[in-house]
């Protein structure tokens, strides 16, 4: 892999492609990459350089750049058909690697015929792979290893600092502890690693395969003589691993290899690798052509998808796509409609200059909030924006409340776990980190929260705090009537409530219903955020 500009880069031979891809010439190849998504950073004639989105990580070796241009030439369609060898390689997954490195896929190619060449995109497929999806390997590792001196059932287990093996092309055993400080793969990824046991794969006669994600051992050293491969893929996020494992096991099927599905035993539980299963998503036929602004046809809908190497058909006015597995992209319905037009082809959609100019205007929700924010900062506040996601300690916890909120599935961060349901915590928050300023402290924040019903409910509100050494709840209920006087000009009326997170506390109601409410923050919520002086809130529906 070549980096440029921080996107990935192939560089495609015109030997490679002769021999690969002989049905089209060079020079028309080379008109048909951009269209393909591809940017052209060189061409020569022996030689063309691409850059590609790293969102298309199946297009990190040339075999998988010629799998698109079939595709797009209509020399092969939707998608293609893969069979296995019968037999499986079992992976036993040790309980002791769960907490360090708990996921791991692999699988057997069989049959290869290896050269120069193809070990050059191999390699440079594991590092784009390594770079993109693998989060500099944080969250996947990739090893190749030589199958014909493997005996499985192979273990994934761990190790301690003192065990000794032969690291790649190294000459002498070396200690774990040795390989982290001495090589150079050792101290680029050894902070990858902080437990005092490190994760390691060996087979059943102890043959040393691999210290993810830091370096492979040398016994299974591939090389141009290599006739079949078993491919390791661990790592700490389960989707990166498996389509890791799909993209790989996809290239080397194109390589012509026969691909024997690895399966990983876990607590008496098999899972297989490479997962082909597919996914299915639904677009209206209408709503492609009104994005795309042309009328295709029924028959023009299917043939470009069909160029992309999806497997669509028509059921009534939608249009249900088959995504084959080594594609983690395609997420949602526009993502049918981006494919659509890559089959169809760019050249072929024209501008359209029959257009009218109109002027546009501000909607009403956008003005009441700059009357909002106008009437804020006449009275000495200062506008913050706070994200929707949050943590459990800032809604919760530091809040004295027990309240039924969204939470994020699989979140990368305890700081980014749950969806707010109120915006109050977040001001509180910037007030606490504001402490070093002189007082009082006035911030306000307009945005959106989401409430926990049937359905997700999404809502914008604004909050107001201010912090000062002798405030009062006087002065919020002050700033409400301030705020209703120039923009909302309700009948309000205030009944006291009971909020854990308040000494006092009152809802704010017009009509009959609930509109806001204001409150003094109670003085061990401020005590959570170190916050020296009282505060008082406003927090209202817009």
């Amino acid at each position: 892999m070549v980096l440029g500009r921080n996107v990935p880069v192939v560089q495609l031979t015109r030997k490679r492609l002769e021999e690969i891809y002989s049905k089209r010439s060079y020079d028309e190849i080379f008109s048909m990459l951009p269209y393909l998504g591809l940017d052209i950073e060189d061409f020569k004639q022996d030689y063309i350089k691409v850059e590609y989105s790293p969102n298309r990580p199946d297009y990190s070796t040339d075999l998988g750049i010629v799998r698109g241009l079939k595709g797009l030439f209509g020399d092969e369609l939707g998608i293609k058909i893969r069979k296995f060898s019968g037999d499986k390689v079992i992976i036993n997954l040790d309980n002791k690697v769960k907490k360090i490195r708990p996921y791991i896929a692999g699988f057997s190619a069989l049959n290869l015929i290896l050269n120069e060449d193809s070990i050059k995109q191999i390699i440079s497929m594991q590092e784009d792979l390594h770079h993109g999806i693998g989060r500099e390997r944080k969250k996947v590792a990739i090893g190749f290893h030589d199958f014909s001196v493997i005996t499985p059932p192979i273990t994934y287990t761990t190790v301690d600092s003192n065990f000794s093996f032969i690291p790649l092309n190294g000459t002498h055993m070396m200690t774990v502890n040795d390989i982290l400080k001495e090589t150079e793969q050792g101290r680029k990824y050894r902070h990858l690693l902080t437990t005092a046991d490190y994760p390691a794969l060996m087979d059943s006669n102890g043959t040393f395969l691999s210290l993810p994600p830091i370096i492979n051992g040398n016994a299974t050293k591939i090389s141009e003589s290599t006739k079949s491969i078993f491919v390791d893929i661990t790592g700490t996020d389960y989707e990166a691993v498996k389509l890791s494992a799909s993209i790989i096991a996809e290239t080397l099927w194109d390589m012509g290899a026969n691909i024997i599905r690895g399966i990983v035993y876990e607590d008496g539980q098999g899972r297989l690798y490479p997962d082909t299963s597919s996914k299915e998503i639904m677009v209206e036929k209408q709503k492609v052509n009104q994005m795309l602004g042309i009328n295709l046809s029924d028959d023009d809908l299917i043939l470009s998808l069909l160029k992309c190497r999806l497997e669509p058909r028509i059921e009534g006015n939608y249009l249900k796509t088959t995504i084959p597995h080594y594609r983690g992209d395609i997420l949602h319905p526009v993502d049918i409609v981006e494919e659509v037009m890559l089959g169809y082809g760019l050249f072929k959609i024209k501008p359209d200059s029959g257009f009218y100019f109109k002027e546009g205007s501000k909607l009403k929700d956008s003005m009441v909030n700059s009357v909002i924010r106008s009437v804020l900062v006449g009275l000495g506040f200062n506008e913050v924006v706070n994200p929707i996601l949050t943590s459990e300690a800032l809604l919760i916890k530091n809040m004295k409340r027990i309240a039924e909120v969204y939470t994020v599935s699989f979140s990368k961060s305890i700081e980014h776990n749950m969806i707010r349901d109120l915006l109050l915590p977040g001001c509180i928050k910037v007030i606490s980190t504001n402490q070093q300023e002189p007082s009082p402290h006035r911030f306000f924040e307009i945005g959106e929260i989401v409430l926990m019903e049937d359905v997700p409910h999404q809502m914008k509100k604004l909050c107001f705090v201010e912090e000062s050494q002798n405030i009062t709840m006087t002065a919020a209920k002050s700033y409400v009537e301030a705020i209703n006087k120039l923009v909302f000009r309700y009948r309000l009326n205030y009944i006291n409530s009971d909020k854990s997170y308040s000494l006092r506390a009152a809802t704010i109601m017009s009509e009959g219903k609930t509109v806001g409410e204001i409150g003094e923050v109670h003085p061990e919520v401020l005590e959570n955020f170190k916050i020296k002086n009282p505060v008082i809130y406003g927090e209202l529906f817009l």
